[in-house]
């Protein structure tokens, strides 16, 4: 019984340790995408510009505030593409949870049972022993007739 205890205790640390770097790995990623994010989108703004005359400026800006809008709209797709990667994993996770504190309580409820059963045994064993003693001393003592008195 020893043995099984044993692996199901290491299988909860296996767990324990998948889903914590499930998190911490999605919790860097999504570090990394905010300074890249970042970083780009700084790197449109100071942009010096180039243009010297009113159309080619207004022309600059539009263009820039359209890569703007790309940028925004692509990491926002990355960051949902990896969100619903990170849910997939997680739900995978928690079946894998599921399923080990399922067989832990069917091993548990496995031992209830057979302490239980032991429980009885040994109790009818002793209720047995305890009826024959109670029918050997009423073999051994004497009847009672009714209607006499014993005088001291």
């Amino acid at each position: 019984m020893s043995d099984r205890g044993s692996e199901q205790t290491a299988s909860y640390v296996e767990l324990a340790n998948k889903t914590y770097t499930t998190l911490v790995d999605a919790v860097s990623d999504a570090n990394h995408r905010a300074l890249a994010f970042g970083k780009s989108w700084l790197d449109l703004v100071t942009k010096p510009y180039a243009a010297t005359s009113v159309e080619a400026a207004y022309r600059e800006r539009l263009e820039r505030a359209n890569q703007l809008v790309d940028l925004t709209i692509e990491t926002a797709q990355h960051a949902g593409t990896q969100a619903a990667k990170l849910g997939n994993q997680l739900a995978q996770h928690s079946s894998d949870w599921q399923t080990s504190v399922t067989q832990t309580m069917r091993g548990v409820m496995q031992t209830g049972a057979s302490n239980l059963k032991y429980v009885g045994d040994a109790a009818g064993e002793a209720f047995n022993g305890v009826t024959k003693r109670v029918q050997d001393l009423a073999a051994q003592s004497t009847p009672v007739v009714a209607g006499t008195v014993k005088k001291n």
